[in-house]
């Protein structure tokens, strides 16, 4: 899925206009939650292997850029003053 499918399946729904996508990280997209306020969610592995494989990071430096990312995301889930909603970041096994 290409980001602006992604960006269209997130405008239709119910309060997307405040939904936040993250720009390249459309490999690892997996959906939009169910419940309200809808939230894009990516596959955290393959956040990581898109950061690795297409931007050419070595693996720590990948690893460390996106759990500040998950971390600042979660801050801003956490703000009473935020006007976005953020994505969720799922680890499979």
């Amino acid at each position: 899925m290409k980001n602006e499918d992604i960006l269209n399946q997130v405008l239709e729904s119910d309060g997307g206009e405040f939904t936040m996508i993250i720009v390249g990280f459309s490999d690892a997209y997996m959906g939009l939650t169910a419940n309200k306020p809808v939230r894009v969610i990516y596959d955290y592995y393959k956040c990581l292997d898109n950061l690795i494989h297409e931007g050419g990071w070595e693996y720590d430096e990948a690893v460390d850029y996106l759990d500040e990312l998950v971390d600042e995301n979660l801050q801003g889930l956490d703000s009473e003053n935020s006007s976005f909603n953020f994505p969720l970041y799922i680890k499979q096994l």
